[in-house]
């Protein structure tokens, strides 16, 4: 689970999530637990989100001095250097700011498509029971 997510619905899933954030006391580096699991919740974003061009996300370290901004599309993932949000407050507000009040393609939405998230929810617990629940075990 996520430590801070945004989203619009009060009940939290992978299909109303719109921007997470980890936090971590520690330094920053692409192998510890925050960074590794940014991949793997914007992969869940992404499997329960098609109508998604990329996922961002963020990172806050270093005793939650240091941000950093992640974006993840359907080949791989970018991380932006660290801001210090003391050090350099406009690019926090800014950064916020784009989050908060921008349009939703500002935060990864494909605005070409439109897709009614409860059917979709519906939709992806069918897909993933019949296809990866319904597989026939792997013989070695």
């Amino acid at each position: 689970k996520p430590d801070v997510c945004l989203s619009e619905h009060t009940e939290l899933c992978w299909n109303t999530i719109l921007v997470v954030a980890e936090l971590t006391t520690t330094s920053y580096t692409p192998s510890i637990p925050a960074g590794k699991t940014l991949d793997t919740k914007a992969w869940l974003i992404f499997r329960e989100q098609p109508w998604r061009r990329f996922v961002l996300s963020l990172s806050f370290s270093n005793n939650y001095h240091e941000l950093r901004v992640h974006v993840h599309d359907h080949s791989g993932g970018i991380v932006t250097p660290e801001i210090n949000i003391h050090e350099n407050p406009d690019a926090f507000k800014r950064i916020m700011a784009c989050i908060v009040f921008g349009r939703r393609d500002c935060i990864g939405f494909d605005l070409t498509i439109t897709i009614n998230p409860r059917m979709m929810s519906l939709l992806s617990g069918a897909f993933w029971a019949r296809n990866i629940k319904g597989l026939p075990k792997r013989r070695n």
